[in-house]
């Protein structure tokens, strides 16, 4: 947990340098943004956390733009996902914190000041806290050995679609993880390899806001 302890001072450094730059050449083709933004996770496979809960998400992006119209940004952003479940009026959520890395194509539509930008591209998310919450309690499902349930990497497609206006950025997208983050392994019965385990994929709907230095 100590990447989150030092986040907001990532954030800050973000903030001085974007507006150390500004105005300076290096901003015609190298620009630099905040963003934060809320979203509806789920996930699905077995067992299926179906029920979409809201998740919450900030960070800072970078986009290179060697032509008017186009670009690609990157970025570095924690995010939160999971989903929930409720079984004989329990309900069970599973809680992702995820740092994570996004690598876009940006096309730049231009109509008068603002701009619309559609994008797509890929993501790699590092979990660094997975766990399961009811009214009970916690567990963590990033233990060791038979306590572990999840692998921290996650990755998948990104798409969606932004509008920019002087210095004001606005988007949404959906993230479509298509790796398992769950845990399988294999056991021995009757001499015969069966896998066990967990097949679990997440998924995000967001809306974005931000500033553009």
């Amino acid at each position: 947990m100590m990447l989150i302890r030092f986040f907001p001072l990532f954030l800050l450094y973000t903030v001085c340098f974007g507006y150390y730059t500004h105005g300076q050449d290096l901003c015609q083709k190298h620009n630099i943004g905040i963003r934060a933004g809320i979203g509806a996770a789920s996930s699905w496979g077995k067992p299926h956390f179906d029920e979409a809960i809201i998740r919450l998400h900030a960070g800072m992006s970078y986009e290179y733009r060697p032509h008017h119209n186009w670009g690609v940004e990157t970025g570095v952003y924690l995010q939160t996902k999971g989903g929930a479940k409720t079984y004989d009026g329990v309900t069970t959520k599973l809680n992702l914190w995820y740092l994570e890395l996004p690598i876009l194509c940006n096309y730049h539509i231009h109509c008068k000041q603002i701009e619309f930008i559609p994008f797509i591209g890929f993501y790699y998310g590092y979990c660094m806290k997975g766990e399961l919450r009811d009214k009970y309690g916690s567990v963590s499902w990033l233990g060791k050995y038979e306590k572990k349930r999840l692998v921290r990497s996650d990755w998948g497609a990104r798409l969606g679609g932004g509008i920019s206006w002087r210095h004001i950025y606005f988007a949404i997208g959906y993230d479509w993880g298509l790796s398992n983050i769950g845990v399988r392994t294999l056991k021995y019965q009757y001499g015969e390899k069966i896998p066990i385990g967990m097949r679990l994929k997440t998924g995000l709907f967001f809306t974005t806001v931000g500033w553009n230095f």
